[in-house]
């Protein structure tokens, strides 16, 4: 299985995981929308004492704290792999510096 499948049955746990905290979050979005920004804590609303107590939302979180290391280690991973074959590029095509972008 191809780590690309994995990190897909990996991200898919997440969807019951991310309903659950959605269904006791809300955010109070500005006319318009937020647009390109993230909602700020004054935009969000929730009964943090309360969800303190609950084990399913403390479960919840936790899994998608656990889900979200493994997704950025995954593509660390990726990104390492990349920059392994520019360099390797570079040295086969006699490039001394790979191309920014």
């Amino acid at each position: 299985m191809a780590s690309s499948q994995v990190l897909g049955y990996i991200v898919a746990r997440a969807t019951p995981q991310i309903a659950y905290i959605d269904a006791r979050t809300v955010f109070l979005q500005p006319q318009g929308g937020f647009g390109n920004t993230d909602p700020t804590p004054e935009q969000t609303v929730f009964d943090f004492p309360t969800l303190c107590h609950d084990p399913a939302y403390i479960g919840a979180v936790s899994t998608l704290q656990e889900l979200t290391e493994v997704v950025v280690s995954q593509n660390r991973r990726a990104i390492a792999a990349d920059r392994a074959m520019v360099k390797m590029l570079d040295g086969e095509l006699g490039r001394t510096t790979a191309p920014t972008k």
